[in-house]
């Protein structure tokens, strides 16, 4: 009975921390050496602005590191509403790039360090803006290396980065530098992080933010005109992350209410710009006349596309009378059907108390309440033991500045850290890959359907991926039949000394040489959940001795 309240008192504890972590930590490495001056008011107004207002949400976290002679942390503020956002634009606005100096590796050093150090329960996403020049000053540590010890060095941190899991980007710019004979080290920055750049030409404008971080952007109307209660909002979408895309609305909000008819779902080309139509139907409780709409996307969880947010000028004409005509019978239909059902039942009362038949009992594919309930608290276990493991010994938050209630919009797609369940209660399997780190979340986390399958690959892949080392998409396939798990092998290049397909391949080291000749080892095993976990900690007063499981 003592372990009851220990248990509630650990989960409360647990639930506390996490539950002010910010969704995202996006973090901005500016070089603001001289050679960046001709550039900077436009990646100031285009790159920086269009970030914070378009594709930040209310509890996220801006970073802006500089570095010149060395690296320096410019600003960090927790986005709750418009005023961090003008903050920061503030500060960025007096900002001058003037170093004369670009100490590249350090740079690096100290970015690792400083996002190692930020809340462990958020997403890391990382913008790196450089020519891949490294022009240290004398007393830089990294002064005096040669052209191939300083690509090597760029080489050796940037693979360091990559084991993190964070996700990356790089933007290439063009600053004119005042001596031209330095070599660029971008192409082995880029290689090592396992990311394509995005070109900086001056002439995105407005798309900046979307080149430089690869986000599908999404233009709605200013004006409509006259519309009646039932429109199409016609809105456009460019496909800016490099890669085909299915693009999905699943709503559209309006004053907290979805008004969107008909789900949405299309496909997008790289760089391909569609025109969509939403069909919309505006609450009967709006009067007529101008109005300007404040506009919510809902997208699935996972989909990144900006803005999610937009408003739209129309003038609203008055429904009519053929519109109040047809209210009036859908009300009276209403009325005539409930008086039916109230007829309808009332009679089958009757023949109960007259000995007549009974209807049986009706299930509706649910045990008990309290079985929802076990699977919420085990859902909740999740997340907390998850993030204490990782962080046990508390989490450096940054700055919360003091102001007013937030009033900054929230991001409508939650993100809810779940484990994936089978429908006959069997463990999924998870994937460890050395020297891979396991704070993604629930990525390769995963259950395998009997006689189905799950693709193993590199980034991009669907299911179980692999992101400390460059690999192709879906060189193996994980299957189970007969409730063993065997592994396809679908390119025997990747995979020393072996081909086809090997049997009872749970809890066995496999080999694999990456694409750049690295070898790694992977390894699949059930995953027991927290809750088991914790409940088996618990009870070893009841059942003495280590626990059956080793993490």
């Amino acid at each position: 009975m003592k372990q009851a309240p220990i248990f509630i008192l650990l989960l409360l504890f647990l639930f506390s921390w996490t539950s002010f972590a910010a969704d995202t930590d996006m973090v901005v490495l500016l070089d603001t050496s001289v050679s960046v001056l001709p550039i900077y008011e436009d990646l100031q107004q285009h790159l920086l602005r269009g970030i914070l207002e378009s594709q930040m949400h209310s509890r996220d976290h801006f970073h802006l590191i500089s570095f010149a002679d060395f690296p320096e942390i410019e600003i960090s503020r927790e986005i709750r509403e418009d005023k961090q956002i003008e903050e920061i634009l503030a500060y960025a606005g007096i900002l001058q790039p003037m170093g004369q100096y670009t100490d590249l590796l350090l740079a690096l050093m100290f970015l690792q360090t400083y996002v190692e150090d930020l809340s462990l329960v958020t997403e890391k996403n990382i913008l790196i803006l450089t020519d891949g020049v490294h022009d240290p000053p004398p007393d830089s540590p990294f002064y005096g290396l040669s052209a191939e010890m300083v690509e090597s060095r760029i080489a050796e941190f940037s693979r360091e980065l990559r084991k993190k899991g964070w996700e990356f980007h790089v933007l290439a710019l063009n600053g004119q530098r005042a001596r031209q004979d330095l070599p660029s080290h971008l192409d082995t920055l880029t290689k090592e992080l396992g990311v394509q750049p995005a070109q900086y030409t001056g002439q995105e404008g407005e798309t900046l933010s979307h080149t430089a971080l690869g986000v599908p952007r999404v233009t709605f109307p200013e004006e409509l005109g006259e519309v009646k209660y039932s429109f199409q909002l016609p809105l456009q979408v460019k496909n800016f992350s490099g890669e085909e895309m299915d693009l999905s609305i699943q709503g559209v909000l309006f004053e907290g209410v979805n008004i969107l008819r008909r789900e949405v779902q299309v496909s997008l080309g790289v760089d391909e710009e569609i025109d969509l139509s939403l069909k919309l139907r505006l609450p009967e409780t709006l009067e007529p006349g101008s109005h300007r709409l404040a506009l919510t996307l809902l997208v699935p969880d996972g989909m990144n596309i900006a803005p999610l947010q937009g408003t739209v000028n129309i003038t609203l004409l008055s429904a009519g009378r053929n519109s109040r005509n047809w209210r009036i019978v859908l009300i009276l239909t209403g009325v005539l059907v409930v008086l039916g059902g109230i007829f309808l039942v009332a009679r089958r009362l009757g023949a109960g108390f007259s000995g007549g038949p009974t209807a049986k009992p009706v299930s509706y594919g649910r045990t008990s309440f309290a079985e929802d309930s076990l699977e919420s608290e085990e859902t909740k276990a999740s997340e907390a033991l998850q993030a204490a493991e990782r962080y046990p010994g508390g989490t450096k938050k940054a700055p919360v500045p003091a102001g007013k209630k937030a009033t900054y919009p929230v991001r409508p797609a939650s993100r809810t850290l779940s484990a994936p369940r089978s429908k006959s209660g069997e463990r999924p399997l998870e994937l460890l890959v050395t020297g891979q780190s396991r704070l993604n979340g629930l990525r390769n986390i995963l259950t395998v359907p009997e006689d189905s399958g799950r693709s193993l690959g590199g980034r991009g892949s669907g299911d179980f991926m692999i992101f400390i080392a460059p690999f192709p998409k879906d060189i193996a396939r994980i299957v189970k039949k007969g409730g063993s798990y065997s592994l396809e092998i679908l390119e025997p290049r990747y995979f020393p000394g072996e081909s086809g397909t090997l049997y009872d391949c749970l809890n066995k080291n496999i080999s694999l040489i990456a694409e750049n000749g690295e070898e790694i080892s992977l390894y699949f095993r059930e995953w027991i959940s927290p809750l088991e976990r914790v409940n088996r900690i618990l009870h070893l007063t009841d059942e003495p001795g280590l626990p059956n499981f080793d993490y």
